[in-house]
C-alpha cells in the first residue's frame, strides 16, 4: 500500500480488528500491505538524504494537550485550533476527563503532521541525533538511494529502527508550520535538482 501523511495506517488491538481491516484494505482496491507490531515510539525522526549525506534532520513528537484542572479533553482537544489537521484520536480518550493543571495527554498515536504530530528542530545536543544520521546514511547507502526521505524511530526504551525509506521527498506540511520551514525545503529541493544536472 503506498502511505501517504499517515493515511491507510491502523492501529488494531485484536485478531479481528487485524481481519476486519485487512478485509477493508483489500475491498478498498488497494493490493498490497503491511503488518507489524506496535512500538511505542517516543519520536519519529525524519532525515533527509541526498546522494551519500544526512541533509537535513528534525523529529516529531505525537500531539498533546496540556491540562488546566478545570476543562474537559473534548474543550482542551477543541481549543487546539487548527481545522486543517485530521487527528487520529486514540481509541481509549476519555472526552469528559479533566486533565490535572500541567497534565500531558497524548491525543493521537500518529506521529504524522498532518495527524498533528509537533515538529521539533533539533541541533548536535540531541541524544540519538549522531546515531539516527549514521543509520539514515547506512540505510540510504545499502539502498543506493539518490534523494530520500528516512524515517527513524526512537522508542521509550531508546532503541531505535528504521520506518521508512520514501522516494518521495515530501515537506509540504513541513514547510507550512515551521518558522523558516519554506526556506529549508526550498533549500533541499534546490540541492536536489542541482545534483541532477552534475
Amino acid at each position: 500500500m503506498i502511505l501517504h501523511g499517515g493515511k491507510d495506517v491502523y492501529f488494531c488491538n485484536s485478531r479481528e480488528e487485524i481481519e476486519a481491516t485487512i478485509k477493508r484494505v483489500f475491498e478498498e482496491n488497494k493490493d498490497t500491505l503491511s503488518v507489524c507490531p506496535y512500538l511505542d515510539i517516543e519520536y519519529e525522526y525524519r532525515t533527509i538524504y541526498l546522494d551519500g549525506k544526512i541533509e537535513f534532520a528534525y523529529k516529531k513528537s505525537k500531539p498533546f494537550v496540556v491540562g488546566d484542572g478545570k476543562n474537559k479533553l473534548k474543550t482542551l482537544i477543541e481549543n487546539i485550533g487548527d481545522n486543517k489537521v485530521n487527528y487520529s484520536f486514540c481509541k481509549d480518550l476519555d472526552m469528559n476527563y479533566i486533565p490535572a493543571q500541567d497534565e500531558k495527554v497524548i491525543i493521537s498515536w500518529k506521529h504524522n503532521l498532518n495527524s498533528g504530530a509537533i515538529p521539533i528542530l533539533i541541533d548536535e545536543k540531541d541524544a540519538y541525533i549522531d546515531k539516527v544520521k549514521a543509520i539514515a546514511k547506512k540505510a540510504g547507502d545499502t539502498m543506493n538511494a539518490k534523494f530520500a526521505s528516512i524515517d527513524i524511530s526512537q522508542t521509550k526504551a531508546g532503541d531505535l529502527f528504521v520506518m521508512e525509506v520514501n522516494a518521495s521527498v515530501c515537506m509540504n506540511k513541513f514547510s507550512e508550520i515551521v518558522p523558516n520551514g519554506y526556506k529549508i525545503a526550498k533549500e533541499i529541493y534546490g540541492k536536489a535538482i542541482d545534483k541532477m544536472f552534475e
